[in-house]
């Protein structure tokens, strides 16, 4: 105190040179100095504000501002190291305060085609499609100063007006006290690109992708992948299991056994199997993976691919079959360039004309013809290239020894992918014999046919009516052999013995029966009690019929005969109840209802059971077809319902249906009343 400040201050010129430019100018003003303390011998920054009270009196109010200049240097210094690394970053960056750029980096004015000094001071929406605006105004409405954020993918606008796809990332800060968006973005057109054409190949090929991780048991599947199994991308969840679901039960053992198995291998492994889609279609596909390992050789994720191979499987089955078919018949059938060049033959061609592959392909068509109607070929060449079919038309041709063969041609064009005529196929039928021999080998034909039918029947019959009698037969007497059995019940062994018998009589005389059967059957009909029937059938299966403790509701009272054929109207009966009984659902005791009635001038039976049933919608086109079945829990040909429809419709009759799984079946059968 009382000091002067000419003293006081004569090592801080600076601070004279304050207080007299404030006495002598006589204004007020502050500034900043470092101010050396000699009390404590330190350097501290002060700022010190000067005010002009008189010409006499400086009023000087100093404050020390040493912390917030450090941070200041500090801060600086960081954004001199942030400018730094952003200015020569291959990633955007960006600074946004008040929705407009303050500060970009020469890699995020290169993305949109902008100088440095274009992009300062436009407005962040700016930049970006019009449509995407509201996904980064909810992007930045959702991003924290305290929390990583994600980040989100938008379309840019380039200088040049060309969209450019964008992933953004930012950050809330407050920067000088000032809210502020940091961030980065990256330019991922050729990415998107790329995955698009990733998902245009793999719909044009129909192969889908797939990874399992084997840490976390996550799968994930590509979006042709779903589609393939007809799956919602957004409500299916794969998994291993769940995509077993999927498969055909006949393959899903061997699909998971070569799963797990693969396990120990570093090689790609492949399978083709069959799924059953969403849908219920059937599809073939080809899975083809590898197996990845972690440091300790022990696995940790499969990748592969899933290729639907089902038109190809259907093609390379048509083609075999055209193959076997063309092979196999007895006309001759070839294709001919458009020079006249022979390009395939048949064996029927060989058999017809005499050539044999090897001495026909590569030849002219002309060898066939005789020399006076050469022009015929000339006229039908040309008509093949304006695309219209030449349909029967009786002509010759020379067969290898000279001979003439009367044929029946039809002649197609042969069309290439680019829609364009490269030649034509040509079938020619030997019609030597004429009308004659054709209805001969027609005759023939039918007469093998009925033959055949007959030998089908004469097998189901021996192998589904004659096992329940020799069955019971067989136990019968093995019973019998026991030493203690009481008279009685000898008696009774002998009497069911007997009846036993005498079925298995009926049966093989209803088999020589049906061996002599052809077309007309009305002559072998006799009168049948549905009754009767009925009664040799509870006998044949009364075992069966015990264990499962089946119940039978009958009412034939409407009418219990038709004139028909036994063993036929048997062979329903049996065929119809062994089903119910054999496809029952476990947890339900059988019941067997079998009703008549006639209604105009047909016999109607309607048998109905509350069984397992069919569902009809995946196999109402195969249901009466032979070998066909429809549960696999149980043993079975899958003969039965074919050879009902074939003896029903021998007869005459018709048959319906209507099933629901596990609600039942319900067969109505129509059959002529005389």
């Amino acid at each position: 105190m009382n000091q002067k400040a000419s003293q006081l201050y004569k090592d801080q010129p600076e601070i004279l040179n304050d207080l007299r430019r404030c006495r002598t100018e006589g204004f007020s003003f502050e500034r900043e100095i470092n101010y050396q303390f000699k009390s404590k011998d330190i350097e501290k920054y002060v700022n010190v504000q000067y005010v002009f009270v008189s010409s006499t009196i400086v009023l000087a109010q100093p404050e020390e501002i040493t912390e917030k200049k450090k941070l200041e240097q500090m801060l600086i210094a960081s954004e001199n190291r942030f400018h730094s690394l952003a200015d020569n970053s291959l990633v955007g960056t960006f600074i946004i305060k008040n929705n407009v750029y303050t500060y970009v980096n020469k890699e995020f004015g290169n993305i949109f085609g902008f100088t440095i000094d274009e992009m300062i001071g436009k407005n962040q929406f700016q930049i970006f499609v019009e449509e995407d605006r509201t996904i980064l105004q909810q992007y930045f409405a959702e991003i924290d100063e305290n929390q990583k954020s994600h980040s989100c993918e938008i379309r840019g606008i380039h200088k040049n007006n060309n969209i450019i796809n964008i992933e953004f990332f930012g950050t809330r800060k407050i920067i000088n006290g000032q809210e502020a968006i940091l961030g980065a973005l990256l330019d991922i057109t050729e990415r998107k690109k790329s995955e698009n054409r990733l998902v245009e190949a793999q719909m044009a090929t129909k192969v889908g992708s797939w990874e399992t991780d084997l840490s976390t048991l996550n799968v994930y599947w590509s979006n042709e992948t779903f589609s393939i199994f007809e799956l919602d991308v957004h409500s299916f969840n794969p998994t291993h299991n769940s995509f077993l679901d999927y498969v055909h039960p006949e393959d899903k053992q061997k699909v998971d056994d070569a799963f797990k198995s693969s396990f120990a291998s570093k090689e790609y492994n492949t399978i083709q199997h069959r799924i059953i889609t969403a849908k219920g279609n059937l599809k073939h596909v080809e899975e083809r993976w590898r197996v990845s390992f972690n440091a300790n050789n022990e696995p940790e994720r499969v990748f592969g691919t899933c290729q639907d191979i089902t038109e190809t499987i259907e093609y390379e089955e048509k083609l075999a079959l055209s193959s076997l078919i063309v092979n196999s018949s007895h006309d001759a059938i070839l294709s001919v360039a458009l020079n006249g060049t022979i390009t395939s033959w048949n064996k029927g061609a060989e058999k017809i004309l005499g050539y044999n592959e090897t001495e026909a392909i590569g030849k002219s068509i002309y060898m066939l013809i005789p020399e006076e109607l050469h022009e015929e070929e000339v006229k039908i060449s040309s008509s093949i290239q304006e695309r219209k079919v030449i349909d029967r038309y009786e002509t010759v041709r020379i067969n290898k020894n000279g001979s003439i063969v009367h044929v029946s041609l039809t002649v197609s064009p042969i069309i290439n992918e680019f829609n364009q005529v490269i030649g034509a196929s040509k079938i020619m039928r030997d019609i030597s014999v004429q009308i004659a021999s054709d209805y001969e080998k027609a005759q023939i034909m039918n007469d093998l046919i009925q033959r055949n039918k007959d030998l089908e029947q004469f097998a189901y019959i021996v192998s589904h009516n004659l096992r329940a009698p020799v069955a019971n037969i067989i136990g019968i007497t093995n019973f019998m052999k026991m030493p203690d059995l009481e008279p009685a019940e000898q008696a009774s062994m002998v009497s069911s013995l007997n009846q036993s018998v005498s079925a298995l009589d009926d049966v093989i005389k209803d088999l020589s029966l049906i061996l002599q059967i052809r077309r007309e059957v009305n002559e072998q009909k006799t009168t049948i009690h549905f009754s009767s029937i009925m009664n040799e059938i509870q006998l044949a299966i009364d075992n069966l019929i015990k264990l499962e403790k089946v119940t039978f509701e009958i009412d034939f009272s409407a009418i219990d005969q038709i004139n028909s054929i036994k063993s036929y109207i048997y062979s329903i009966f049996y065929n119809l109840i062994s089903n119910s009984i054999k496809y029952r659902r476990p947890d339900v005791q059988p019941v067997i209802k079998i009703k008549s009635s006639i209604i105009d001038n047909q016999i109607q039976l309607v048998f109905t059971d509350n069984g397992l049933g069919i569902d009809l919608k995946k196999n109402k086109d195969t249901l009466f077809g032979l070998y066909k079945r429809f549960h696999s829990h149980t043993e079975g040909k899958g003969m039965g319902l074919f050879m009902v429809k074939t003896q029903i419709e021998t007869l005459g009759g018709k048959i319906h249906i209507a099933s629901e799984p596990n609600k039942g079946t319900q067969f109505k059968i129509e059959l002529p009343a005389v």
